[in-house]
């Protein structure tokens, strides 16, 4: 049996036929009749989507056969637009009306029982829906814009990052990620080449901003590690002794300043608790 189209050649006292192939509406199925010479198209009163039969008005006997068929049409069911967010019925009915058409334009083609030209403007419909098709794959795109920064847990980066590791780039060939950062992070060869943040070993801190709370840097500036100034009050130990004697005169405590240092404790920065993660950013 062909895909778009069924012929009876028996059993023409009959009103009621089965639509045995796929459609996308039940209203997209017509019947026409061959005397031997010509086609012709026949009446129809009614079409059951549920029970997928066509119903004509009277009984096709004057006919040597009939064909039911599927004239799906033209106009594009699914419009997708840039950026939508697309349902798999979307992309099935897409998919289906270009298959449909694409058949339909085969299979009347290599018959002769339907207008051609017609026809012919079908196909076209059919490139329609497999550009339909394609367009949900703009589904896909990363959520990450250009210059966003992440920490991967692996020691590479995941497709479409490359490391934050202060590198020099090509303008060219990471041109969003240069319309995004600029030369903020350095100018490179100023004319082909910009550099990346170098964010190995830091800690982030947000932007200040006009807040005052980090007054006075510049965004995207560095900052080296710093005690906030501070003071601690001690007790300056004394120690003394009453001398004794046999002589006349006062008995004196005489105190005696202990200095000294402690002894060096901790490493070769402050820092909190850390884990190292690979810093990465978005080209």
């Amino acid at each position: 049996m062909a895909n778009s189209y069924i012929e009876y050649t028996s059993g023409l006292t009959a009103t009621t036929y089965s639509v045995p192939f796929n459609v996308l509406s039940i209203t997209d199925v017509n019947v026409k009749g061959y005397n031997g010479t010509t086609w012709s198209d026949l009446t129809v009163s009614s079409r059951d989507a549920v029970a997928k039969t066509i119903t004509l008005s009277g009984a096709p006997s004057a006919y040597q056969k009939i064909r039911v068929w599927r004239n799906t049409g033209t106009t594009q069911l699914v419009d997708f637009q840039n950026g939508s967010r697309l349902s798999e019925s979307d992309l099935d009915t897409a998919y289906q009306q270009g298959l449909f058409v694409a058949q339909e334009v085969s299979e009347n083609a290599s018959t002769g029982a339907l207008a051609k030209g017609d026809q012919g403007e079908q196909g076209v419909a059919g490139n329609d829906g497999a550009d339909g098709n394609d367009g949900a794959d703009g589904t896909n795109a990363s959520p990450f814009p250009a210059g966003s920064v992440i920490y991967h847990a692996a020691n590479t980066p995941p497709t479409g990052f490359i490391k934050a590791d202060g590198a020099t780039v090509s303008r060219s060939t990471y041109a969003d990620l240069f319309a995004a950062i600029g030369e903020t992070y350095g100018a490179g060869d100023g004319s082909t080449t910009f550099l990346v943040p170098d964010l190995r070993g830091e800690f982030m801190r947000g932007w200040d901003d006009s807040r005052g709370i980090d007054s006075g840097r510049s965004f995207g500036s560095s900052q080296a590690d710093e005690f906030e100034a501070h003071s601690h009050n001690y007790t300056n130990p004394t120690n003394g002794s009453t001398p004794t004697g046999t002589g006349g005169g006062t008995n004196r405590s005489f105190p005696t300043t202990n200095g000294g240092t402690t002894t060096s404790t901790g490493g070769s920065e402050t820092r909190p608790r850390n884990v190292a993660l690979l810093a990465c950013i978005k080209f």
